[in-house]
């Protein structure tokens, strides 16, 4: 098993496809401890992500088999305050070890399921494939508890005209001015 430096952050760690065909037998587990920030707008990590990633090469496929969990804080998509979120992740992805060109016919077939294609040259950055199922993962939408979620209140101008970003649009059609739009 080779494991990460624990609690730092890890921009990018990769795994050379001509390294796993060497090993015998050809498998791997690798413990990634930590993972780089999240897009700012899905949140923040609030701790290392723990995660253990199995991968096997059987010829021309690649299985991965993973788990993640750790905590993130996610911002509420109704009031917009952070909140904890536990993430959970069980991966299971089958990928095909194969260099651009042409397919065999079984091997296209399979091809139908596949979501990626890697070089049998190249190699699979693990963080970003983590990174990757993590967002995937995470709710479409984000609420925290709705006992204390509230929107927030747009600010009133002095006068009570409501929002200052519209005073142009009421100006038009305002008592003063012509409500139809005709001179």
């Amino acid at each position: 098993m080779m494991r990460l430096p624990p609690a730092k952050p890890t921009e990018h760690f990769s795994v050379e496809i001509p390294e796993l065909d060497a090993l015998s037998p050809q498998e791997v587990d690798f413990h990634l401890l930590a993972l780089p920030a999240l897009p700012a707008e899905m949140g923040t990590l609030a701790s290392p992500l723990d995660s253990q990633i199995h991968l096997e090469l059987k010829g021309q496929h690649l299985l991965l088999k993973a788990t993640a969990e750790g905590d993130l804080k996610l911002v509420c998509h109704r009031c917009l305050r952070e909140y904890p979120y536990h993430a959970k992740l069980r991966i299971d992805e089958h990928m095909v070890v194969q260099a651009d060109g042409p397919l065999d016919e079984e091997l296209e077939w399979e091809m139908a399921t596949v979501a990626e294609t890697v070089d049998p040259n190249g190699s699979l950055d693990l963080v970003d494939w983590l990174r990757q199922h993590l967002i995937l993962d995470l709710p479409a939408k984000q609420l925290c508890e709705q006992a204390v979620c509230e929107t927030p209140q747009a600010s009133v101008a002095a006068e009570d005209q409501g929002d200052p970003r519209w005073a142009n649009l009421r100006r038009l059609t305002s008592p003063q001015g012509d409500d139809h739009g005709t001179t």
